[in-house]
């Protein structure tokens, strides 16, 4: 159960981003295609940027 609450907000972030990407693709497709590929940039960033994940020892 731990586990799941720990992903939820990593989830809830990756549906945040591919609505805002669909929206702006709305708009117009290539605003769509930047905006992806945008937020896959800043998501790489901070995924380099967090320190790593302790393994669980049950």
């Amino acid at each position: 159960m731990e586990k799941l609450i720990k992903t939820i907000p990593d989830a809830l972030i990756v549906s945040g981003a591919g609505a805002l990407s669909c929206g702006a693709g709305l708009l117009h497709p290539a605003a769509g295609l930047i905006v992806a590929g945008l937020l896959l940039m800043v998501g790489g960033v901070f995924s380099a940027r967090r320190e790593p994940a302790k393994k669980d020892e049950d």
